[in-house]
């Protein structure tokens, strides 16, 4: 029991250390590809060491893959001493700083996404030796290759998931969520028949897997690169996840559903997950618009500016002076009576009267 409460505190702060490590490294930029490499590398060591240790175990006995562990990670603790930086190179990772971070309500509902989804997966997941030995018959022999393939498919999926978060966190979550209680869906209905049974647990690690990188790229997104604090708790949505759905999923077997009851139990918790994922995804679409749409109405204030100014001009402008002239001269006038006309009444009115009446007095009076 001391062993594996050791091991365990070992394993959760190297998720919380090194994932600050990895996307520090990578850059907020590509803080979920950094993740898809470290979940992958997990992913294809679960790969190669399952069958790697049991052929050991069957070697040196079942203390021999550990000793073979404790060495491999004395070398790893040397190499990464040796290679990488002594921090992360932030200077605010005070214990108020790292509290402070966890303010923002966004971040909690990223931690529900992935316990929700997580317990999803390992709500079946936990059960599926006996699932597939009872409910599609499969022989126990053929259990470690399905797991081989659902291992296979979590690598693709985090290596997908990496490639594609940074670009489009929220279109590729919410499809590989949906794909989960698809997966699950099709496991309580058509999971009777071997090769199907076998399909469907490849395809649950693909689907499942796609959304842990970009599920912690989201928390680096929100809470800054380089804090400990927020991955930490990261790591440990991850654990409720998957204490949340075994717990689950084992009331569901033990229930009257019996081995339909773990894919249910983890239907179930893959629909509930599209809740927040869905919330996450609108505020990230009205941030977005909020940034993209400049602010309108600078634009329309002076522009009724420029419509008041033009319209006054026109109100206050006099009767055209060249129409003046034009008639003036036609009649007979000098420009010296223009002029005097143009400042008695700005609106030609006063002087044409005055002009159409000295024009008949020349005309009735021959001297």
């Amino acid at each position: 029991m001391v062993g594996r409460f050791a091991e365990a505190l070992g394993n959760g702060t190297f998720w919380a250390v090194g994932a600050v490590v990895a996307t520090a490294a990578a850059g907020p930029a590509a803080s979920t590809r950094a993740m898809g490499v470290m979940v992958g590398g997990v992913t294809l060591s679960s790969i190669v060491g399952v069958p790697l240790g049991t052929a050991a175990g069957q070697v040196a006995g079942w203390q021999g893959p550990f000793w073979a562990l404790a060495l491999l990670a004395l070398a790893a603790a040397a190499v990464i001493a040796r290679r990488l930086p002594a921090d992360t190179g932030r200077a605010d990772s005070s214990l108020r700083g790292e509290l402070g971070t966890l303010k923002h309500p966004r971040l909690w509902l990223i931690y529900l996404a992935i316990a929700l989804v997580q317990g999803g997966m390992m709500a079946f997941y936990s059960y599926v030796a006996p699932l597939l030995t009872e409910r599609a018959h499969l022989t126990s022999a053929i259990v470690p290759l399905a797991m081989l393939g659902y291992g296979l498919g979590a690598l693709v999926g985090t290596t997908f998931g990496g490639r594609r978060g940074d670009d489009r966190p929220y279109a590729t979550l919410i499809p590989a969520a949906a794909g989960t209680a698809a997966v699950l869906a099709a496991t309580t209905l058509w999971a009777t028949h071997s090769v199907i049974a076998v399909v469907l647990v490849v395809l649950l690690g693909a689907t499942g897997m796609t959304t842990n990188p970009i599920l912690v790229g989201e928390v680096v997104r929100t809470a800054g690169a380089g804090r400990a604090l927020p991955m930490a708790l990261a790591t440990s949505a991850f654990q409720v996840g998957i204490a949340v759905g075994s717990w689950f999923g084992g009331l569901a077997l033990t229930s009257a559903l019996d081995l339909k009851g773990p894919s249910l139990a983890g239907l179930a918790l893959a629909l509930i997950a599209l809740l927040p994922l869905g919330l996450l995804a609108a505020s990230q679409r009205k941030a977005a618009s909020a940034r993209s749409d400049p602010d309108p109405q600078p634009a329309l204030t002076g522009t009724r500016t420029r419509t008041r100014t033009r319209t006054r001009t026109r109100t206050t402008e006099p009767f055209p002076v060249a129409a003046l002239r034009n008639r003036q001269q036609a009649e007979g006038g000098s420009p010296g009576e223009l002029r005097n006309e143009s400042k008695e009444s700005p609106c030609g009115i006063a002087s044409s009267a005055v002009r159409t009446s000295r024009s008949r007095k020349s005309r009735s009076d021959p001297g």
